[in-house]
Formats: C-alpha cells, structure tokens, sequence
C-alpha cells in the first residue's frame, strides 16, 4: 500500500501523512518505554529492590535522558529525588550522632575527657565550614562575617577549655603528691650506737655511745673508780 500511495500520490500528501503518522508513532512508542521505565524505577525503590542512594543515580540518569516525560512526570521524578537525598542525610545525622553521643559516654567513664572536647569541637567546626561555603555560595556577606568569626570563638573556647583542664589536672596532681608525702611516715636518721654493759656492785646498766667515744666514756668511769666489762 505505502509503494502504490507513492506511485499514485502526484501531490505529495499521502506520503507526508504516511511518515507523520510512522513518526508519531514512533514517539509515542518512546514515550511510553520511558514511561514504564520510570514507573518500574519507582517501584524497585518502594519495593527495597534497589536503595536510597541507587535510585538517586539512576533517577538523576533518568532525569537527564529521558526527554519525552512530561512536565509533571519529571517533577514527581526531581521530588523523589529531593526526598531520597534529605531521607539520606537524616539517617547520615542520626547515625552520626548516635555515634558520637556513645563515645562521649565511652570516653567519660574512662576519663577521656579532652578526646571528648576534640570531638565536639570538630563536629562544630565541620558544621560551621558548611555554613561558611553556603553563605559564599549565596553571596551572603553578613553571613560570611558572622560565620568567620563564629569559627574565630569556636577555637578560642577550645584552647580555653584544653587550658583549664590542663591546670585542673596539674593542680590535682600536686595535691595527689602531696597527700602521697603526709601518708608516708618519715624516718628519723640516727647514728647508731654502741652499748656497754656497766657492772656495779648490786646489778649492771647498758648504756649507748657514739661509736668514737666508748673510749672517753671508759676513762670517764676510770677516773670514777668504776668497773667495766
């Protein structure tokens, strides 16, 4: 039939008709492909076929090759792709955070107090450069300003804290040592002694010397008129 409409179509119009139809149908056949590919796309992620961050990369290809979708097609498509991306980021948040507040309680009862202060302190500071590359991005100056010097402070208030710890744990050493010192009974040095034994009529008697005076304390008793052994 499409050999005779050309042979017999002295004006041209059959054949035109011919392949806008073929081209029309042709599109339609495209448009519902990618129609059903989205479709399917959408059901492998309720389903759990496929996770939140694959169908962020397959969506965002779909988003970019699939030109036949109309409008509000491709914006459920940009929706789910907003909503996937921020159920992302709040499970990244959460996670994190519970995390953090599990060795925080970790590192406290151990004593770890300054891995702690680090923590927090990077964990602000990380949040602060991001809030620092937004405001460049919107051209936010004010912003800019406050954030710069938001992260100025921040830094001054950790090396405060890391300062005050430092002296409290110097101070408590001191006071550790110096209870250590008080507990520790201290011994008297003394020379030691030499005994003899002196004999009187009646009983005797031990006496201590220095060594290096048994002999003055000898002729002492010798000049007395004593005995000794």
């Amino acid at each position: 039939m499409q050999n005779n409409q050309y042979q017999f179509d002295v004006t041209g119009i059959s054949r035109w008709l011919n392949q806008t139809s073929t081209a029309a149908a042709y599109v339609k056949k495209q448009f519902l492909e990618q129609r059903i590919a989205l479709e399917q796309l959408f059901e492998s992620y309720e389903q759990g076929v496929i996770n939140a961050r694959s169908f962020v990369r397959e969506a965002e290809d779909a988003a970019q090759t699939m030109n036949l979708l109309n409008q509000t097609d491709l914006d459920r498509l940009n929706n789910a792709i907003v909503s996937a991306k921020q159920n992302m980021a709040s499970l990244g948040d959460s996670s994190r955070n519970t995390l953090n507040r599990l060795q925080d309680e970790l590192d406290e009862l151990q004593g770890r107090q300054s891995d702690i202060e680090q923590r927090r302190y990077q964990n602000q500071r990380d949040d602060l450069k991001a809030q620092h590359a937004e405001a460049i991005a919107n051209g936010d100056q004010e912003a800019i300003r406050n954030i710069t010097s938001a992260l100025r402070i921040s830094e001054q208030i950790y090396n405060e804290r890391r300062r005050q710890a430092n002296n409290e744990r110097t101070k408590a050493l001191k006071e550790r040592q110096g209870s250590a010192d008080l507990s520790t009974p201290r011994t008297i040095s003394q020379t030691p002694q030499r005994i003899i034994r002196l004999e009187y009529p009646g009983g005797d008697v031990h006496v201590g010397v220095t060594p290096g005076d048994e002999t003055k304390l000898l002729e002492a008793l010798k000049n007395a008129g004593m005995r000794t052994v």
